[in-house]
């Protein structure tokens, strides 16, 4: 007796989910240390200000898996700059978002980076070690020109980042006893300082 059509599907969608189950249950013990951002400083140009941190442990080993086996990956960066004090304090602030993506190209066996931040082409890579350090860390990033803030005034600046989850295939998403294992995701991070006036 032939099988149907539908049959053969089911049986497809069962085995590909038995084994995203064993990449998730292979690396599920090995995450030492929640995602978190470090190094987290404020500084400025002559016209800008700059932002500068590390996403850290950001990887897990299920995620790594899952971008050799061709799963994109993309972390969301969320950033709010709160004045709290001088001709701005109780003022909406400023709010941003932005995003990485890392991506693996089984063929050509090469990895891309995209940052959306950034102006610039796609990165190529053929070392995925190269491509997480694109993906976590943000160097020199424009917040806003010196011009829109109040100088002397005292802010606050918080910044957290998630792996999105709607990177990952239907087939996983639906596997909600092991979706944790894919839960990528700070606290918001927070520094305070003070926007130093102009110089007449």
């Amino acid at each position: 007796m032939m099988q149907s059509q539908t049959g053969r599907d089911g049986r497809r969608l069962a085995l590909a989910a038995v084994i995203v189950f064993f990449i998730l249950l292979a690396g599920r013990g090995a995450r030492a240390q929640e995602a978190t951002i470090e190094d987290l400083a404020v500084t400025n140009s002559r016209r800008d200000l700059l932002l500068y941190f590390t996403l850290a442990h950001g990887f897990t080993p299920e995620l790594a898996n899952g971008i050799q086996n061709g799963m994109p990956a993309t972390f969301n960066f969320e950033i709010r700059l709160v004045p709290t004090s001088g001709k701005d304090k109780g003022g909406e602030g400023l709010s941003r978002t932005f995003s990485h993506t890392l991506t693996y190209d089984t063929l050509k066996e090469e990895y891309r980076v995209q940052r959306s931040e950034q102006a610039e082409a796609v990165v190529t890579l053929t070392d995925l070690e190269e491509g997480k350090r694109l993906m976590s860390e943000i160097n020199g990033l424009r917040i806003t020109p010196l011009n829109a803030l109040d100088g002397g005034g005292e802010y606050v600046l918080r910044v957290r980042a998630s792996l999105a989850k709607n990177a990952l295939p239907p087939t996983v998403q639906r596997l909600l006893p092991f979706w944790e294992a894919w839960d990528v995701e700070t606290g918001w991070h927070t520094i305070t300082f003070r926007l130093e006036p102009a110089r007449p």
